[in-house]
């Protein structure tokens, strides 16, 4: 979600002032194994790094979330969702698309891939929630 809705004002009165509060990327696991993610991390668009965080493995079929900021997504979301933790502050998706890497160990691409805010990707993401 690069270009969530802009806060209600509910998340507004919460303190959540910016729509990229809102932002956050989900990984899939559409493989018949379980994954150990301890040594991935995004490079790239993002910072984040799996080792310590709070979901560290993702079995078949499963899927995990890193997001911009906890408590703002879990006031729009919901709780339970299983959340590996948050992404550097200061980081946040571009609104017009760009390059997101995910990588092993010393940087070895994983998914290295360009979203973009024109078809053939989803409009939904882009400012429709």
């Amino acid at each position: 979600m690069y270009h969530p809705t802009d806060p209600t004002a509910a998340e507004f009165a919460a303190g959540f002032t910016k729509n990229r509060e809102f932002e956050w990327i989900e990984l899939h696991n559409v493989g018949p194994v379980a994954l150990d993610l301890t040594d991935l991390r995004f490079t790239k668009g993002i910072d984040f790094d799996f080792l310590g965080a709070d979901i560290t493995s993702l079995n078949p079929g499963g899927f995990v979330l890193i997001v911009s900021n906890r408590v703002a997504f879990e006031m729009r979301y919901g709780v339970g969702l299983p959340i590996a933790g948050e992404w550097e502050a200061g980081d946040r998706l571009d609104n017009g698309g760009e390059q997101l890497k995910l990588s092993f160990g010393g940087g070895d691409p994983i998914r290295n891939f360009t979203y973009s805010d024109l078809p053939p990707w989803p409009v939904d993401p882009d400012g429709s929630g």
